[in-house]
């Protein structure tokens, strides 16, 4: 069976697949959105499971955390190309997912449509929802 990624294993994971550099505070500010700061646990049993982070609630703030780390990708980054060129098979292998994205996300990045990056760089609304999408919350 899948296993869900805790917040800051997926973090950890995006931020090596991207190449992104977000400032520290930035960095905290994405961590404490998905309620995991770091020596900081919201209650003497630490922090929730893994499974917290698939509820609806949680959504919008790995939302947030996919715009800010998509925002702090270098511009000649391979994940910021892929997703431009809107090749879903690479992009879903530079995000360590070589068996590629699930039919919901290829048709959510589909559905997307090329104006979304309006006021952004070519690609980068595409990988916020790749990296924000459940494909990326499984191993």
């Amino acid at each position: 069976g899948a296993v869900i990624l805790e917040p800051w294993v997926w973090l950890v994971q995006v931020l090596r697949a991207t190449g992104a550099r977000p400032d520290l505070r930035r960095l905290l500010a994405i961590l404490r959105g998905m309620g995991e700061v770091p020596g900081n646990p919201p209650n003497v049993a630490g922090y929730p499971g893994a499974s917290a982070w698939l509820s609806s609630s949680s959504t919008a703030g790995r939302f947030t955390a996919a715009s800010l780390i998509a925002a702090a990708v270098p511009d000649d980054a391979p994940v910021l190309a892929a997703a431009a060129e809107r090749d879903w098979a690479l992009l879903a292998d530079l995000l360590l997912r070589p068996e590629g994205f699930s039919t919901a996300t290829r048709s959510a990045l589909e559905d997307l449509g090329t104006g979304a990056d309006r006021g952004a760089r070519p690609g980068q609304a595409a990988l916020t929802l790749a990296l924000a999408s459940p494909d990326l919350l499984v191993a």
